[in-house]
Protein backbone atom coordinates (compact mmCIF):
# COMPACT_ATOMS: atom_id res chain seq x y z
CA UNK A 1 0.00 0.00 0.00
CA UNK A 2 2.78 2.43 0.93
CA UNK A 3 4.33 1.46 -2.14
CA UNK A 4 1.75 2.20 -4.43
CA UNK A 5 1.23 5.86 -2.48
CA UNK A 6 4.32 6.52 -4.08
CA UNK A 7 4.47 5.31 -7.01
CA UNK A 8 1.69 6.78 -8.52
CA UNK A 9 2.30 10.36 -7.44
CA UNK A 10 5.57 9.72 -9.40
CA UNK A 11 3.92 8.72 -12.36
CA UNK A 12 1.67 11.25 -12.35
CA UNK A 13 4.23 13.79 -12.20
CA UNK A 14 6.22 12.25 -14.85
CA UNK A 15 3.23 11.94 -17.03
CA UNK A 16 2.86 15.74 -16.15
CA UNK A 17 6.61 16.56 -17.10
CA UNK A 18 6.36 14.85 -20.27
CA UNK A 19 3.54 16.56 -21.69
CA UNK A 20 4.84 19.68 -20.74
CA UNK A 21 7.85 19.43 -22.65
CA UNK A 22 6.58 18.35 -25.81
CA UNK A 23 4.50 21.16 -25.39
CA UNK A 24 7.47 23.34 -25.19
CA UNK A 25 9.54 21.85 -27.30
CA UNK A 26 6.64 22.05 -29.83
CA UNK A 27 5.87 26.65 -28.82
CA UNK A 28 10.24 26.47 -29.48
CA UNK A 29 9.95 25.03 -32.74
CA UNK A 30 6.88 26.89 -34.39
CA UNK A 31 8.81 30.03 -32.60
CA UNK A 32 11.80 28.97 -34.03
CA UNK A 33 10.54 28.15 -37.61
CA UNK A 34 8.38 31.54 -37.48
CA UNK A 35 11.71 33.86 -36.91
CA UNK A 36 13.29 32.33 -39.66
CA UNK A 37 10.92 32.87 -42.12
CA UNK A 38 10.11 36.78 -40.81
CA UNK A 39 14.15 37.27 -41.17
CA UNK A 40 15.01 36.86 -44.13
CA UNK A 41 13.65 36.55 -47.97
CA UNK A 42 14.51 34.28 -50.74
CA UNK A 43 16.02 35.77 -53.91
CA UNK A 44 15.77 34.51 -57.07
CA UNK A 45 18.88 34.57 -59.06
CA UNK A 46 19.93 33.10 -62.99
CA UNK A 47 21.55 30.29 -60.83
CA UNK A 48 18.94 29.66 -58.35
CA UNK A 49 17.28 30.93 -55.63
CA UNK A 50 19.09 32.19 -52.72
CA UNK A 51 18.15 33.12 -48.92
CA UNK A 52 19.51 35.92 -47.47
CA UNK A 53 19.39 38.78 -44.84
CA UNK A 54 20.01 42.54 -45.41
CA UNK A 55 21.41 44.19 -42.44
CA UNK A 56 22.78 48.18 -42.08
CA UNK A 57 23.52 50.48 -44.64
CA UNK A 58 27.05 51.09 -46.44
CA UNK A 59 29.54 49.73 -48.46
CA UNK A 60 28.38 45.53 -48.63
CA UNK A 61 30.41 42.47 -46.91
CA UNK A 62 29.11 39.66 -47.79
CA UNK A 63 29.18 36.72 -45.32
CA UNK A 64 29.51 33.06 -46.00
CA UNK A 65 28.65 31.40 -42.18
CA UNK A 66 30.12 28.04 -41.87
CA UNK A 67 28.69 24.05 -41.54
CA UNK A 68 25.75 23.51 -39.57
CA UNK A 69 24.97 27.25 -40.00
CA UNK A 70 22.44 29.56 -42.02
CA UNK A 71 21.48 33.21 -42.03
CA UNK A 72 21.44 33.38 -39.00
CA UNK A 73 24.80 32.38 -38.04
CA UNK A 74 26.11 35.01 -40.59
CA UNK A 75 23.91 37.43 -38.26
CA UNK A 76 25.93 36.92 -35.14
CA UNK A 77 29.16 37.97 -37.08
CA UNK A 78 27.44 41.23 -38.23
CA UNK A 79 27.57 44.54 -36.57
CA UNK A 80 25.38 47.12 -39.08
CA UNK A 81 26.20 49.43 -36.39
CA UNK A 82 29.81 50.25 -37.76
CA UNK A 83 28.33 51.89 -41.18
CA UNK A 84 28.41 48.61 -43.53
CA UNK A 85 25.90 46.40 -45.11
CA UNK A 86 25.77 42.49 -44.11
CA UNK A 87 24.31 40.69 -46.46
CA UNK A 88 24.38 37.56 -44.83
CA UNK A 89 23.04 34.40 -46.78
CA UNK A 90 21.99 30.78 -46.16
CA UNK A 91 25.11 28.51 -47.91
CA UNK A 92 23.21 26.27 -50.24
CA UNK A 93 21.69 23.05 -48.25
CA UNK A 94 21.02 25.03 -45.99
CA UNK A 95 17.28 26.21 -44.52
CA UNK A 96 15.86 27.92 -47.63
CA UNK A 97 18.32 28.09 -50.30
CA UNK A 98 18.37 24.37 -52.27
CA UNK A 99 21.54 22.69 -52.57
CA UNK A 100 21.22 22.66 -56.44
CA UNK A 101 22.06 26.26 -56.31
CA UNK A 102 25.48 25.11 -56.42
CA UNK A 103 27.21 22.14 -54.21
CA UNK A 104 30.87 22.79 -54.75
CA UNK A 105 32.61 26.02 -53.24
CA UNK A 106 33.50 27.22 -57.14
CA UNK A 107 29.80 26.67 -57.77
CA UNK A 108 28.90 28.43 -54.39
CA UNK A 109 30.78 31.54 -55.67
CA UNK A 110 29.64 31.48 -58.72
CA UNK A 111 25.80 31.78 -56.92
CA UNK A 112 27.16 34.33 -54.59
CA UNK A 113 27.95 36.68 -57.81
CA UNK A 114 24.67 35.87 -59.17
CA UNK A 115 23.41 37.20 -55.80
CA UNK A 116 24.94 40.14 -55.97
CA UNK A 117 23.97 40.83 -59.78
CA UNK A 118 19.94 40.11 -58.26
CA UNK A 119 21.08 42.92 -55.92
CA UNK A 120 22.64 45.28 -58.11
CA UNK A 121 25.67 45.21 -56.30
CA UNK A 122 28.84 45.29 -58.17
CA UNK A 123 31.63 45.33 -55.80
CA UNK A 124 31.42 43.67 -52.19
CA UNK A 125 33.86 42.74 -49.18
CA UNK A 126 33.77 38.48 -48.69
CA UNK A 127 33.84 37.12 -45.32
CA UNK A 128 34.33 33.44 -45.14
CA UNK A 129 34.20 32.00 -41.51
CA UNK A 130 35.00 28.92 -40.33
CA UNK A 131 33.60 26.01 -43.71
CA UNK A 132 32.47 29.20 -45.26
CA UNK A 133 36.34 29.78 -46.20
CA UNK A 134 36.15 27.22 -49.62
CA UNK A 135 33.82 29.81 -51.34
CA UNK A 136 35.44 33.48 -50.03
CA UNK A 137 38.76 32.06 -51.33
CA UNK A 138 37.07 30.70 -54.84
CA UNK A 139 35.00 33.85 -54.44
CA UNK A 140 38.31 36.14 -54.85
CA UNK A 141 40.07 33.96 -57.68
CA UNK A 142 36.97 33.57 -60.00
CA UNK A 143 36.26 37.30 -59.42
CA UNK A 144 38.98 39.79 -58.42
CA UNK A 145 37.34 42.59 -59.37
CA UNK A 146 34.28 42.22 -57.54
CA UNK A 147 36.02 41.70 -54.46
CA UNK A 148 36.96 44.93 -52.74
CA UNK A 149 38.46 42.26 -49.65
CA UNK A 150 38.48 39.20 -48.32
CA UNK A 151 38.19 38.37 -44.67
CA UNK A 152 38.97 34.84 -43.79
CA UNK A 153 37.44 33.94 -40.12
CA UNK A 154 38.70 30.66 -38.52
CA UNK A 155 38.66 29.64 -42.12
CA UNK A 156 39.29 25.92 -43.76
CA UNK A 157 41.83 26.80 -46.64
CA UNK A 158 42.79 22.37 -46.86
CA UNK A 159 41.44 19.51 -46.56
CA UNK A 160 40.67 18.56 -42.60
CA UNK A 161 42.23 15.52 -40.86
CA UNK A 162 40.57 12.51 -41.12
CA UNK A 163 40.50 12.25 -37.47
CA UNK A 164 38.47 15.00 -37.30
CA UNK A 165 35.44 13.45 -38.90
CA UNK A 166 34.84 10.76 -36.46
CA UNK A 167 32.79 12.98 -34.43
CA UNK A 168 30.54 13.55 -37.45
CA UNK A 169 30.07 10.11 -38.57
CA UNK A 170 28.95 9.41 -35.26
CA UNK A 171 27.16 12.31 -34.67
CA UNK A 172 25.24 12.40 -38.08
CA UNK A 173 22.86 9.48 -37.25
CA UNK A 174 21.79 12.18 -34.15
CA UNK A 175 22.02 15.55 -35.49
CA UNK A 176 18.43 15.23 -37.94
CA UNK A 177 16.56 14.54 -34.71
CA UNK A 178 14.60 17.84 -33.82
CA UNK A 179 13.82 16.76 -30.93
CA UNK A 180 17.22 15.48 -29.17
CA UNK A 181 19.12 17.95 -30.71
CA UNK A 182 17.01 20.55 -29.23
CA UNK A 183 17.32 18.70 -25.98
CA UNK A 184 20.98 19.14 -26.02
CA UNK A 185 22.17 22.21 -27.98
CA UNK A 186 22.37 24.86 -25.42
CA UNK A 187 24.88 27.28 -24.59
CA UNK A 188 26.11 25.48 -21.25
CA UNK A 189 27.09 22.40 -23.62
CA UNK A 190 29.60 24.21 -25.70
CA UNK A 191 30.98 25.57 -22.37
CA UNK A 192 31.25 22.08 -21.26
CA UNK A 193 33.55 20.85 -24.06
CA UNK A 194 35.19 24.12 -24.33
CA UNK A 195 36.02 25.79 -20.83
CA UNK A 196 38.46 28.13 -21.84
CA UNK A 197 35.49 29.70 -23.72
CA UNK A 198 33.60 29.99 -20.58
CA UNK A 199 36.47 31.75 -18.75
CA UNK A 200 36.57 34.45 -21.62
CA UNK A 201 33.17 35.15 -21.89
CA UNK A 202 33.19 35.17 -17.91
CA UNK A 203 30.93 38.35 -16.73
CA UNK A 204 30.21 39.65 -20.57
CA UNK A 205 26.83 39.23 -21.18
CA UNK A 206 26.77 40.74 -24.58
CA UNK A 207 29.40 38.41 -25.67
CA UNK A 208 27.53 35.46 -23.79
CA UNK A 209 24.48 36.48 -25.66
CA UNK A 210 26.34 36.70 -28.88
CA UNK A 211 27.56 32.78 -28.50
CA UNK A 212 23.84 31.77 -27.62
CA UNK A 213 22.67 33.03 -30.55
CA UNK A 214 25.17 30.93 -32.53
CA UNK A 215 24.04 27.87 -31.13
CA UNK A 216 20.68 28.48 -31.74
CA UNK A 217 21.55 28.89 -35.33
CA UNK A 218 22.42 24.94 -35.06
CA UNK A 219 18.75 24.21 -34.27
CA UNK A 220 16.88 22.75 -35.85
CA UNK A 221 19.06 21.15 -37.91
CA UNK A 222 16.92 19.09 -40.33
CA UNK A 223 16.54 21.87 -42.97
CA UNK A 224 20.59 22.94 -42.70
CA UNK A 225 21.37 18.93 -42.99
CA UNK A 226 21.98 19.08 -46.66
CA UNK A 227 24.64 21.54 -46.69
CA UNK A 228 26.34 19.72 -43.61
CA UNK A 229 26.59 16.66 -45.39
CA UNK A 230 27.58 18.55 -48.36
CA UNK A 231 30.23 20.74 -46.33
CA UNK A 232 31.90 17.40 -44.73
CA UNK A 233 32.07 16.45 -48.61
CA UNK A 234 33.61 19.21 -49.63
CA UNK A 235 36.37 20.10 -46.51
CA UNK A 236 37.65 16.40 -46.50
CA UNK A 237 39.02 16.76 -49.70
CA UNK A 238 38.40 18.66 -52.50
CA UNK A 239 40.49 21.84 -51.69
CA UNK A 240 43.41 22.52 -53.70
CA UNK A 241 43.57 26.05 -53.98
CA UNK A 242 46.98 28.46 -55.21
CA UNK A 243 46.53 30.78 -52.40
CA UNK A 244 49.83 32.76 -53.49
CA UNK A 245 47.45 33.43 -56.62
CA UNK A 246 44.83 35.89 -54.58
CA UNK A 247 45.49 39.18 -55.16
CA UNK A 248 43.07 41.03 -52.99
CA UNK A 249 43.65 42.83 -49.76
CA UNK A 250 43.34 39.94 -47.48
CA UNK A 251 42.65 39.81 -43.43
CA UNK A 252 42.69 36.25 -41.45
CA UNK A 253 41.90 35.95 -38.46
CA UNK A 254 42.53 32.64 -36.21
CA UNK A 255 42.99 31.64 -32.73
CA UNK A 256 45.81 30.01 -31.65
CA UNK A 257 43.83 27.69 -29.72
CA UNK A 258 41.15 26.83 -32.26
CA UNK A 259 40.30 22.71 -31.67
CA UNK A 260 37.84 22.70 -35.04
CA UNK A 261 39.96 24.47 -37.31
CA UNK A 262 43.91 24.27 -36.77
CA UNK A 263 45.28 27.63 -35.95
CA UNK A 264 48.20 26.01 -38.61
CA UNK A 265 45.60 26.68 -41.02
CA UNK A 266 45.63 30.76 -40.62
CA UNK A 267 49.08 30.60 -41.26
CA UNK A 268 49.08 29.28 -44.30
CA UNK A 269 46.86 31.48 -45.66
CA UNK A 270 48.49 34.39 -43.92
CA UNK A 271 51.93 33.33 -45.26
CA UNK A 272 50.82 32.14 -48.64
CA UNK A 273 48.36 34.86 -49.70
CA UNK A 274 51.11 38.15 -50.94
CA UNK A 275 50.54 40.86 -48.56
CA UNK A 276 47.78 39.35 -46.47
CA UNK A 277 47.29 40.84 -43.11
CA UNK A 278 47.00 38.57 -39.81
CA UNK A 279 45.43 38.61 -36.29
CA UNK A 280 46.93 36.11 -34.44
CA UNK A 281 44.74 35.41 -31.41
CA UNK A 282 46.55 34.06 -28.51
CA UNK A 283 43.95 31.44 -26.57
CA UNK A 284 41.60 32.03 -29.30
CA UNK A 285 39.17 28.95 -29.68
CA UNK A 286 36.93 28.67 -32.79
CA UNK A 287 34.49 31.78 -31.53
CA UNK A 288 37.36 34.45 -31.01
CA UNK A 289 35.51 36.17 -33.43
CA UNK A 290 33.23 36.73 -30.40
CA UNK A 291 35.30 36.13 -27.55
CA UNK A 292 38.16 38.83 -28.75
CA UNK A 293 35.98 41.13 -30.46
CA UNK A 294 37.41 44.09 -28.30
CA UNK A 295 40.95 42.72 -30.28
CA UNK A 296 39.47 41.91 -33.40
CA UNK A 297 36.80 44.65 -34.33
CA UNK A 298 39.01 47.75 -34.35
CA UNK A 299 42.01 45.99 -36.71
CA UNK A 300 38.80 44.67 -38.88
CA UNK A 301 36.94 48.30 -39.13
CA UNK A 302 40.00 49.69 -40.06
CA UNK A 303 40.60 46.96 -42.73
CA UNK A 304 37.63 47.78 -44.15
CA UNK A 305 38.03 51.26 -44.22
CA UNK A 306 41.35 51.21 -45.88
CA UNK A 307 39.96 49.27 -49.00
CA UNK A 308 36.59 50.16 -49.35
CA UNK A 309 36.25 50.82 -52.96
Amino acid sequence: MQLQTVIFPALLFGLILIVWLVRYYQQSYQEKISSLLAGSRVYETKLGPVEAAILGEGPPIIVLHGAGGGYDRGQVYAHPDLGYQYIVLSRPGYLRTPLTSGKTPCQQADLVAALMDALKIKKAFIMGVSAGGPTAIEFSLKFPERCMGLILSSAVNQPIPAYKFFAYAIGKYIIPSTFITWLFLNRGGLFAIRPNLAFQLFGKPEKQKQIKNLVASLWPPRPRFAGLENDMENIKDQLNYSLAEIDRPTLVIHGTSDAVISHRQGVRAADQIPGAEFISVKGGTHFCLISHSEIIQPVLLDFLDRHTS
